[in-house]
């Protein structure tokens, strides 16, 4: 190295001085490249929250036995506009009969995104035969979820005239 000029010199050429700064400038980008952290991971789907409405479906003191093959369907309504029909929630089926009589449990969930505090919802629970043909169902209203409605209700099915 020449003191006075402050470079370094190979043989007389200079060929030092002009790689220094191409060196050095490469040695620190690959200390800045290994200190760099790993690329963020992509985060994972969020499951949208759930309301959960629950209770149990009862029959009326002295209603007949339940036919074989007898099919219970329960189901969370929106039935916040009077001039259209309810918008079924979440909805569930259970076959009737043998080891699965009334009461039965229930539970119904939805995403919280679809449930409004200003809406109203009720659940309704009807029975129908193996054929289809409807036996019994919510004759009252069961509002759950808003306006100081509980989210636990126990609902109870009524025979229909024949």
């Amino acid at each position: 190295m020449d003191a006075g000029q402050g470079q370094w010199r190979d043989a007389g050429t200079g060929t030092l001085s002009r790689i220094r700064p191409v060196v050095l400038a490469l040695v620190m980008a690959a200390g800045l490249a290994a200190c760099a952290a790993p690329p963020l991971a992509r985060p994972a789907a969020v499951a949208p929250a759930q309301v959960t409405v629950s209770g149990r479906v009862l029959l009326p003191a002295g209603a007949a036995a339940l036919p074989p093959g007898a099919l219970l369907r329960v189901q969370l309504l929106d039935t916040s506009l009077a001039d259209a029909p309810a918008t079924v929630l979440a909805e569930q089926y259970t076959g009737l009969g043998g080891e699965r009589t009334l009461p039965h449990a229930f539970e119904l969930c939805t995403d919280a995104d679809k449930v409004s505090r200003h809406a109203r919802y009720q659940v309704s629970a009807r029975i129908t035969d193996r054929d289809g043909r409807l036996l019994m169902l919510t004759a009252d209203a069961y509002p759950v979820l808003t306006q100081g409605a509980p989210a636990h209700v126990d609902v109870t099915v009524r025979p229909i005239g024949h």
